[in-house]
């Protein structure tokens, strides 16, 4: 048995393992992190626009903010189902070279100035 025998493609699975799993935690974002950054994204002003004039942080604005992550880790277990489907359908490979491309167009995206 290969898995038993120190074989090299043996190395070649916990490799593409460490890979796999590497890629799932850049994917991830920021929804595991969803408590720390609450409270950052408040101070920042996002969602300042709900608050009464006067007001720089209130607790309509919280509650947006976490509706927004909410939202967001909700949409992420949901499209783990579509990408299992595309998985079966598709093949490994391909689904993995979609989602490398994916990924890559948002972190150019990201390097574009805001205007």
């Amino acid at each position: 048995d290969a898995a038993d025998s120190g074989h090299p493609l043996e190395n070649r699975r916990w490799l593409r393992l460490a890979l796999i799993t590497i890629s799932c935690n850049i994917c991830a974002g920021l929804v595991p992190g969803m408590g720390l950054f609450v409270q950052l994204l408040v101070e920042a002003g996002i969602g300042s626009s709900l608050c009464n004039h006067g007001q720089s942080v209130c607790d309509e604005q919280y509650l947006f903010v976490s509706e927004a992550f909410s939202t967001a880790a909700g949409m992420s277990f949901f499209l783990t189902f579509v990408v299992g489907w595309l998985f079966d359908r598709l093949g490994g490979y391909f689904v993995s070279q979609v989602g490398a491309g994916i990924l890559a167009v948002g972190f150019a995206i990201l390097q574009v100035p805001l205007l």
